[in-house]
């Protein structure tokens, strides 16, 4: 199973229009689990040659709370309560990276999920837990998920 998830037009991490953004593509893989390929540019480094802490926690964040999205079109609105961030290793540029998403237990209102981001040997370089809610009704309202801000964009490789 490899479905590519929705992506939103001006997101930080997703967006597909945002020129300032990461512009990643998030394939669902097995139910409540999560996938992108990831290469982080100079734009996004901290100490020369690897990547800025706080960048890698909006990727670690976001494919947390893709794993209750799902590709058959959800649009069930979490935010993060909390996200806690182990770096474990420095996170080179220019280099592959596989960015992992998995939900751990998902009680309607309250879920966690983990998230991770590998190196091409599949070395964890940082991993998080995060405990998701429910969006209050009145945010999930408010949130433009019409058609043509939130949607599967082809992919210009194929994949």
């Amino acid at each position: 199973m490899r479905q590519k998830q929705a992506n939103a037009r001006h997101c930080f991490v997703c967006g597909v229009d945002n020129q300032f953004g990461l512009q990643l593509k998030f394939y669902d893989t097995a139910p409540g689990r999560v996938e992108a390929n990831w290469m982080v540019s100079e734009q996004f480094q901290g100490f020369p040659g690897i990547a800025h802490g706080g960048i890698l926690a909006s990727v670690l964040d976001e494919a947390a709370t893709r794993t209750v999205l799902g590709a058959n079109g959800s649009r069930r609105i979490v935010v993060t309560a909390s996200l806690e961030v182990r770096y474990r290793k420095p996170v080179p540029l220019n280099t592959p990276l596989k960015v992992i998403g998995e939900l751990t237990e998902d009680k309607g209102e309250i879920i966690h999920a983990t998230s991770r981001i590998e190196n091409e040997q599949g070395q964890v370089l940082a991993n998080a837990r995060a405990l998701l809610m429910e969006a209050p009704t009145e945010l999930a309202g408010k949130l433009e998920l019409d058609p043509e801000n939130w949607k599967v964009y082809p992919d210009g490789d194929g994949a």
